[in-house]
């Protein structure tokens, strides 16, 4: 019994500790954590700036400025802040960015950068904002929404919007601009810009090889695209003819595949974006399009478009009849030669058997005589 009570007492006191540990661990109003990957420093109200590494724990009040690698600032609601060199961040609320790159990430609460007298509260999903000579405020996943000046702006999924000073807000999003060897972009934008490439390779190889007026009526993408068959909304009215085939054949493609309202809205969707500057791996993010069968789709349909080089293959086999021949002319048989050796006299007669007739070569007789 007290082997009992003594193994009860020692589970409730390492509950209560690991209950006060996590307590103490949890983020309170006002506070939060910093985890550095290379080397930052940390400012106080009462202290100037110090280099710190690794976790600590930062407070209302605070100035984080990251020095090499990248720092992440984390808030409680699943919320964090990360940063590059150069960025300068002060834990007020909101969370101000006095200037520098930076990768805001929120889940069910938003989060609000407030940079240059604007606002970005990014909801269910990961934005970048950059603060320099002006404020960039790019969604790769989920929105935000901009406030400068009292110029309010929505931004979607995959665009972006540049703020130059304060109030001058644009009157709506473009696509987001982004590196192909950025780490943030390849982050969340990597598989879209592989697409692109695929996609804007194909677009060039079906407008090389299929004369621009051809491709002008619905029945021909149709005749290449099984996914527009069923579509009474795509009709001759929806094409331009100042595409080259290759890109009406994508955004077709695409439009097909797309999941987001009618046909009608797709295509004005999918051209509208790619019109604004969008690459073709964007638009087809935009309207929730898998690589792979979008590809098929589009490999399909040029094989379709390929003219065939020739006529069909000439007959082989028995089928094919008896093999054509040169007819066979005899030529004359030659007057022979005599020769002697030792004494003994041998002629030798040769006929020759081609298609085509030699002249007659003269041939000289010559007899030795015996020693």
């Amino acid at each position: 019994m007290r082997r009992a009570a003594v193994a009860v007492a020692s589970a409730i006191a390492v509950t209560a500790a690991l209950l006060g540990a996590c307590g103490r661990d949890r983020l309170q109003p006002g506070e939060a954590r910093l985890v550095v990957d290379g080397r930052a420093q940390v400012a106080t109200a009462t202290q100037a700036f110090r280099t710190v590494r690794g976790t600590r724990r930062l407070h209302h009040g605070d100035r984080v400025r990251v020095l090499q690698g990248t720092a992440r600032i984390e808030l409680s609601d699943d919320r964090s802040l990360e940063l590059r060199r150069g960025s300068l961040v002060a834990v007020d609320e909101p969370l101000t960015l006095t200037t520098g790159d930076s990768l805001a990430k929120a889940a069910a609460t938003t989060l609000t950068v407030r940079t240059a007298m604007t606002d970005v509260a990014v909801s269910r999903g990961a934005s970048r904002v950059v603060s320099s000579l002006a404020v960039r405020a790019g969604a790769y996943t989920g929105s935000l929404d901009i406030d400068s000046a009292g110029r309010q702006l929505h931004v979607p999924a995959l665009r972006q919007a540049v703020v130059p000073t304060a109030g001058l807000v644009p009157d709506r999003p473009l696509p987001i601009a982004y590196e192909p060897s950025d780490s943030w972009d390849r982050r969340y934008l990597g598989e879209a810009i592989d697409l692109g490439g695929e996609l804007a390779s194909r677009s060039r190889g079906f407008a090389a090889q299929v004369p621009p007026a051809n491709t002008t009526t619905a029945d021909f993408y149709r005749r290449l695209l099984p996914t527009l068959t069923s579509e009474a909304a795509f009709t001759d009215a929806l094409i331009d003819p100042a595409r080259t085939p290759g890109e009406t054949l994508v955004g077709a493609a695409i439009a097909g595949r797309g999941k987001q309202g009618t046909f009608a809205d797709r295509w004005a969707a999918v051209f509208g974006f790619r019109d604004d500057g969008a690459d073709w791996g964007l638009v087809a993010g935009d309207q929730d399009v898998d690589r792979g069968p979008l590809l098929q789709d589009l490999d399909q349909a040029i094989t379709r478009a390929t003219p065939p080089l020739g006529g069909p293959p000439p007959p082989l086999g028995p089928e094919s009849g008896p093999t054509p021949t040169l007819p066979l002319v005899p030529l004359p048989t030659s007057p022979g030669r005599t020769s002697t050796t030792r004494g003994v006299s041998r002629r030798t007669t040769t006929t020759h058997t081609t298609g085509t007739t030699l002249p007659t070569i003269p041939i000289t007789t010559v007899t030795i005589p015996n020693r």
